[in-house]
This record gives C-alpha cells, structure tokens and sequence, in this order.
C-alpha cells in the first residue's frame, strides 16, 4: 500500500478550533468559540472569495504565541497528521507571528520550530518537512535577511515557498532569494497561476527555479497548453486542492476543476489539503473528491499518492 503523504499543508491553516479557542484564553484574550469559528471557516452562505480566503488567517496574527504555545501547536498539528493516516507532510511556515512573545529572531525562530516538531514526529511516529513560506506582501526587511541567511539553519527546513497575495508576484524581488536556495539544493514552491494569470506560472519555472506549483489553475483555465507542455517537459509538479480552490472562489466544483485536464495530460499532480481546517477536509476526503468527480481508478489513486512521494522535497521513501 503506497502511504499517505500531504505535500501542500499550512501550518495556520492546520491549527484547529478548539486549539485556538484554548490558547487564546490562556493568554487572557475573551475570544468566544463562535467568533472563532466564524473568524477562520465560511459558515453557511458566506461568499467565497480569494481575499476572504486569506483573511481566515488574520485571527492567528491576534495571539501572543509563547514557546510553549508553539511546542503544543507542533504537537497539535502531528498529532492531526497521525490521526488522518499521514507518514509524511510538508508543513509550510513563517514565524512573525512568534516573534514578539518569544522575543527570537526569525532564524532562533525557525529552529525552534523545527526542534518542536522533531519532538513531535519523534512521539507521533510521523515524518515532517518544514518548509519556509515567504509572502508576496512582505516588504520586512528581517524576514528578507533571514531568507537569504539560509546557511544558518539549512539543516532545519527541505524548501521555500512563495505564498500570500499572488497579485505582488515579482520575479526581481524575489529571484536572488530562490537562487539562494536552488543552489543549496533545496526544493522551492510557488503559489502561482491560482488567482493571477498563467504567466506567473512560467516565470516561476522560468525565473525562480521552481520545482513544484501550487495550485497553477490558470494554465489550464487560459488554455495555455504550450506551457503546460513545458511544465511536464521540466518535470514540474502541481501541488493541487480541490476544495481550497472552491473556497476562494476561483473553480466551481470537483467536477470541473481544472487539474482534471492536467492529470489526463500525463502532468505530474498532487493531491493536497492546502488549509484543513479553514477548508473543513481532510487528505483522504480531497482524494475521496477527485475519485468520485474525476471517475478515477484506484490506479489513478494510486498513481497520485505515489508522486506525492516521488515529488516530496527530503525525497521521502
């Protein structure tokens, strides 16, 4: 049996509910479990949108995280991998929001989360790849530092990737950091090709060294086969979630999602989670989705789990 592996998974978008809720009142703060909730999933209704989407996060930003509140996260969000069937996840980051409690830098921050999450794996039994998440947005210089400073904590991470608003995709911001990386020998991601045109798409595979996309709709949404062409030509995988991209409003259904017509061209996909909590699933219900909608085989299946393996940025065997 080919083992589960999630390889498109946020940290934020991974912290449950009642682990909020719990956090935020032992720091004090009078958060009910409603606005909670409301504040992080769409109640029923509630229009989806790309924006709405990335504002489920912004309640995380509001809670003072502690060391110790990072520890409990790390084992929170192992714990959930263990609890879905898991073995391995790339658990995608960035750490401003610990900064102030905790008082670290980026760097110190990045490597205390990796030896919480080392602790975690070590008692759950699950493996973890930590990925750095670097957003559009960001215009803070520190987080830009410590990016570039990947010598100083190599060992800590398997890749980087570009998140946020794909509206501020810029190949000249951000292509000394990825050739940082690329040349380190690590994996790099961008969310590309989601909610901005198809070009961002080739010039992450172009310009950025990217290996894997996430999402990358728009390629299929433009009819751009050309450069879906080149993508498998460069061997570049689409990280993909279905039900992420139904929240942000950017595809109608399971059944007329624009990887369906990425996988029957032989391109290389993953099936992901994205934000499990935000999008209420689970990796198994998202596999669960493209089987029913896209009538795939339990060899499609099969072939889809296997390339979250082939594709895993620590080459997970």
């Amino acid at each position: 049996m080919i083992p589960l592996s999630d390889l498109h998974r946020h940290l934020g978008g991974s912290t449950g509910l009642d682990f909020v809720y719990a956090t935020a009142r032992k720091h004090g703060m009078n958060l009910s479990y409603q606005y909670i909730n409301s504040s992080m999933t769409f109640l029923p209704g509630e229009p989806y949108g790309f924006y709405e989407f990335l504002r489920k996060f912004d309640i995380l930003n509001q809670i003072p995280w502690d060391c110790e509140d990072i520890i409990s996260l790390a084992y929170h969000v192992t714990n959930q991998l263990a609890c879905e069937g898991i073995e391995y996840a790339e658990i995608r980051f960035t750490v401003n929001k610990y900064l102030e409690s905790t008082k670290f830098d980026h760097v110190e921050a990045i490597k205390f989360v990796k030896r919480a999450f080392d602790s975690a794996c070590a008692e759950l039994g699950v493996n973890v790849g930590l990925v750095l998440s670097l957003k559009y947005e960001t215009d803070n210089y520190d987080e830009m530092r410590a990016a570039r400073d990947l010598s100083r904590y190599d060992d800590c991470v398997v890749g980087i990737d570009l998140v946020g608003d794909e509206a501020k995709f810029s190949v000249d911001k951000f292509k000394p950091i990825m050739k940082i990386w690329h040349d380190a020998g690590k994996g790099i991601m961008v969310h590309a090709g989601e909610s901005q045109p198809s070009s961002n798409v080739r010039d992450a595979i172009r310009h950025l060294y990217a290996n894997r996309i996430a999402h990358g709709i728009k390629v299929i949404q433009e009819h751009n086969m050309p450069l879906l062409g080149e993508c498998i030509d460069r061997n570049v995988c689409f990280d993909v979630a279905i039900s992420s991209n139904i929240m942000t409003g950017l595809v109608a259904d399971a059944k007329s999602h624009p990887a369906k017509m990425m996988f029957d061209c032989g391109a290389p996909i993953t099936i992901g989670t994205d934000d499990p909590v935000i999008c209420r699933t689970s990796l198994l219900k998202e596999l669960a989705l493209v089987k029913e909608h896209w009538g795939l085989s339990d060899d499609d299946i099969d072939r889809i789990k296997a390339n979250s393996i082939e594709y895993a940025f620590n080459h997970f065997k």
